[in-house]
């Protein structure tokens, strides 16, 4: 009886164990501690009709970010999710609260529970700083955050 304890025991702590680090891991990933933010940015009416985008940005076989620069009274640029069926998921200005000047991404990478994180640099009234875009595993735009 007491060994059947003694392995009850082992295996609860070897199962809190885990949980801390998938939470310590989850946390992470999902919030930078010295970064501005979290930001959701202004949802844009007619993207359909924006040419000539600044970059495009493979994310995966399904899915590309596209960046369009501040034109005329925009608040800062746009940033979309186009599907590879050429439909758009999402589609924002990536304003921050203050000036955002430019955006440009350099790399992703994707978890499946946790979804992608999209990381470039933003020219903002801070500076050239880094930047990460979270996106869910289904493509939503969970919140993106700028550094400082």
């Amino acid at each position: 009886m007491k060994r059947v304890i003694k392995i009850f025991v082992g295996l609860i702590l070897s199962v809190m164990v885990v949980l801390v680090i998938a939470a310590l891991i989850f946390l992470i990933y999902l919030n930078p501690f010295s970064a501005d933010g979290p930001f959701t940015g202004e949802p844009r009416e007619n993207c359909n009709q924006l040419e000539n985008p600044a970059q495009v940005f493979l994310i995966n076989s399904d899915n590309k970010i596209e960046i369009y620069e501040r034109t005329g009274d925009d608040p800062a640029p746009t940033v979309l999710l186009r599907k590879n069926d050429k439909n758009i998921k999402w589609c924002v200005y990536a304003d921050a609260h203050s000036e955002v000047y430019s955006i440009e991404f350099h790399r992703y990478g994707s978890w499946w529970i946790f979804g992608t994180k999209v990381e470039g640099i933003v020219n903002w009234t801070y500076g050239h700083e880094w930047t990460g875009w979270y996106l869910s595993p289904f493509g939503g735009l969970r919140k993106y955050y700028y550094d400082w």
